[in-house]
């Protein structure tokens, strides 16, 4: 059974623990498509759309392996190629809006 560790506390992982953030993203994404205003504000709002789509992929495959019992190590993200996208494409778009400049570097596509 694969446990996230926020802090002190254990939690499992499970469909309710994953649909509250899956949740609060979709309305963050709502929410920012209603403020786009610029081409470059709507082909930001594209790459955040990849990156939450592939975050929910990756919950999936998670919540996939918990459902049929499966032993997930603690370090089974390690290596995996979708992680690895997710975290260089919020990476990405971490440096995008610090600069206050879009520019894709296909790492969210």
């Amino acid at each position: 059974m694969l446990w996230l560790t926020p802090s002190e506390t254990d939690y499992p992982v499970t469909d309710e623990f994953v649909s509250g953030y899956q949740g609060q993203a979709a309305t963050s994404l709502q929410l920012a498509s209603v403020a786009a205003s610029t081409d470059s504000d709507r082909s930001a709002l594209q790459l955040l759309g990849n990156e939450l789509a592939n975050m929910k992929k990756l919950s999936n495959k998670i919540l996939a392996a918990r459902k049929n019992m499966n032993y997930i190590s603690p370090d089974a993200l390690k290596g995996d190629p979708l992680d690895a996208q997710i975290l260089s494409c919020a990476r990405s778009l971490a440096a995008m809006a610090a600069s206050g400049h879009f520019q894709d570097d296909g790492y969210c596509n």
